[in-house]
């Protein structure tokens, strides 16, 4: 995967994950938790599969940080998954 589409990769995923995280989650972290998973997993998976698996480690990262971050006793209601639309990120 190139640098560019390594970058336009991110920049989707972001997206994907900010309208599940808004509010939740400051953009920073969001884009932070994206970066961070895309570079855990660069050279552990196929990298045809990065999107895909990095937009899950995201999500499951982002749902953890929220919930840690909710006030004590109170638990996130907000389904993370439900309704979020697809970016249409591709494999190359």
């Amino acid at each position: 995967m190139t640098l560019a589409r390594s970058r336009q990769v991110r920049s989707e995923i972001s997206a994907e994950l900010y309208g599940e995280f808004r509010g939740l989650l400051s953009d920073e972290a969001i884009r932070g938790c994206v970066r961070d998973a895309m570079t855990d997993l660069r050279g552990s998976i196929n990298r045809e599969a990065l999107p895909e698996m990095a937009v899950r480690l995201a999500r499951v990262r982002l749902a953890a940080l929220a919930e840690s971050r909710a006030p004590a006793g109170r638990r996130l209601t907000r389904p993370m998954n439900r309704g979020r639309k697809r970016t249409g990120v591709t494999r190359d």
